[in-house]
């Protein structure tokens, strides 16, 4: 199947913003209905004395089929549009889907004064030597999956720590979905006009409460004040993600966590599925050139599905949309690895 010539999006989402914008608010919410997803929950005790939490399908445990680790994008969650269509996808397909949350992200306040970060290598290292233990233990195979903010450090991961696959047995395969490959780029992008009035704005609120409670824990680690003067994502980068992540401030940040810098040393079969039109994370910022000469990178650039939803219509004239077509063919892409 070639998925750039047969995935096509709904007429009346016509455009980038729309096909972003509706299935993460309404499609969601239509998803949680309809596939009503069960997961159990599990808590991993953090090397530094904290914990992050997992939720993973029944079938995680009890399964004997190949396993999906999905890292969630900025504030997303085992409840985001993208990882509910997983959850019924995997389902139908015998995968077993685990979705790790990102500090801050499972609903319960972290304890140490970090969060995450785009280029969260070191912790996505430790996770994921975590579900290789699991599986290998299982003898089942694993693919790692990263959404937007979850794909750049699913990337940087891959081109940080896994300069030998060998080390992870059973790893078949990594996919990246959207991702902000570079950072300074798709943060200039969704500070500005529109994109600062929809996007921006939206994480922002969650984001500035999550540092303020972070301030309440840490009054002598963070600066309050220049994180409620924050009115952009780069401000809020520069005020809280940079200096609690050690780095020097957010040009530094963007620039050592961008995984563009390490994209060219990846040795594991890697999908990178980015839409054209996306109104996120400019399609013209990747690495285009180091994607093309990398052999072991496989890339599939629709020429719509926005950002991170990929919704799919195969009627041209009907309102009615698949929201498993888009996942389901990304898990056929890794049956035929295996």
């Amino acid at each position: 199947m070639n998925f750039e010539q047969e995935f096509q999006s709904p007429f009346w989402l016509y455009n980038g913003h729309l096909q972003t914008i509706w299935p993460a608010v309404v499609g969601r919410l239509i998803l949680q209905k309809k596939v009503e997803p069960t997961y159990i929950r599990k808590r991993w005790v953090t090397p530094d004395d904290d914990f992050i939490e997992i939720d993973s399908d029944m079938s995680f445990f009890n399964g004997k089929g190949p396993v999906v680790v999905l890292f969630h994008g900025l504030e997303g969650s085992s409840s985001s549009y993208y990882a509910q269509a997983f959850y019924q996808a995997c389902k139908e397909q015998n995968f077993s889907l685990s979705i790790p949350h990102f500090r801050g992200c499972s609903g319960i306040d972290n304890k140490q004064a970090r969060s995450y970060h785009a280029g969260d290598s070191e912790e996505v290292n430790w996770i994921i030597h975590k579900y290789s233990k699991i599986c290998t233990s299982q003898q089942r195979d694993l693919h790692i999956l990263g959404i937007s903010l979850g794909g750049n450090a699913l990337l940087h991961w891959a081109g940080n720590y896994l300069s030998d696959s060998k080390i992870f047995p059973n790893l078949r395969s990594i996919i990246s979905i959207s991702a902000p490959i570079n950072l300074r780029e798709s943060s200039i992008k969704i500070d500005r006009g529109f994109n600062r009035l929809i996007y921006a704005n939206h994480f922002l609120r969650s984001m500035k409460k999550k540092a303020k409670k972070k301030w309440i824990q840490f009054p002598n680690e963070l600066s309050i004040s220049d994180i409620q003067r924050a009115r952009t994502i780069s401000d809020f980068d520069d005020a809280y993600t940079a200096p609690v992540h050690g780095f020097s401030d957010v040009k530094d940040y963007w620039n050592r966590a961008s995984s563009s810098r390490v994209i060219d040393k990846i040795k594991i079969k890697t999908l990178l599925i980015h839409s054209k039109n996306d109104p996120i994370v400019p399609f013209l910022s990747l690495p285009h050139r180091i994607i093309s000469r990398n052999p072991f990178i496989e890339s599939w650039f629709p020429e719509s599905g926005g950002h991170a939803s990929f919704l799919h219509s195969s009627d041209p004239t009907s309102f009615w949309v698949n929201h498993v077509f888009f996942p389901k063919v990304v898990l056929n892409w890794c049956k035929n690895l295996t």
